[in-house]
Order: structure tokens, then C-alpha cells, then sequence
């Protein structure tokens, strides 16, 4: 029997379809002290952002992993801000700028062309 040698991707399930910013703040103050449910619905925002530039099939799924790592130390931060609690803008928004921070430490990387 042939054992299949494919190396591990990341499943594509859906685009992020952000929440208005009451139903985020439930998921966040009702979440486990790991962040399962916030780590879940951010999945698909951190998978279409790093599909915007062009990385190894290795860094994308490495960056996805650090990012997911990242929304449990995020969701504290913001939970923890009064300023980020009374704010007008989302967790989602807020957890874009731990995004943007680790995508702009690699150096040359490049943007993919829109289609």
C-alpha cells in the first residue's frame, strides 16, 4: 500500500465574515482562558490575510500557527484596555494590527498580484 508523502496545508473552509462588535465582545468574555472559540472564528480572517501575500507553503502554515498562538495573549490585551473595551472598533480590527506586525518582521516578502 502507496503511503501518501502531500505535506500539510491549511483547509480553506470559508472568507471571515466579521460580527457586529456585541457579538465579538460575547465570544471573548465567554471564551475558555485558551481563547478556542475567538482562535475559531478568527481562523478565516488570519487565513485571508496571509493569502494576500506570497509565502512557502511552510511560513503559511508556520504564520498561521503563531497567529492562532497570538489571539490568546491579543484577547487578554484588549479585554484588559479600558480604552480597547470602550472603543469603537472591533476585536477583529484590533487582532488585524497582530497580523500586520508579523507579516511586516519577514523580510521580502511581496504582496501577490490581484487578479
Amino acid at each position: 500500500m502507496a503511503r501518501s508523502s502531500s505535506k500539510p496545508t491549511i483547509q480553506r473552509k470559508k472568507h471571515f465574515s466579521s460580527r457586529i462588535r456585541a457579538e465579538e465582545l460575547k465570544i471573548l468574555l465567554n471564551d475558555n482562558a485558551d481563547f478556542s472559540e475567538t482562535k475559531q472564528y478568527l481562523d478565516s480572517l488570519i487565513k485571508d490575510a496571509l493569502e494576500r501575500f506570497q509565502l512557502s507553503d511552510e511560513q503559511l502554515i508556520q504564520l498561521h500557527h503563531e497567529l492562532l498562538e497570538e489571539v490568546s495573549v491579543a484577547a487578554r490585551r484588549f479585554l484588559s484596555s479600558k480604552t480597547s473595551m470602550n472603543a469603537d472598533y472591533k476585536f477583529s480590527t484590533y487582532f488585524t494590527w497582530y497580523i500586520a506586525e508579523r507579516v511586516n518582521r519577514i523580510e521580502g516578502l511581496k504582496r501577490r498580484s490581484a487578479n
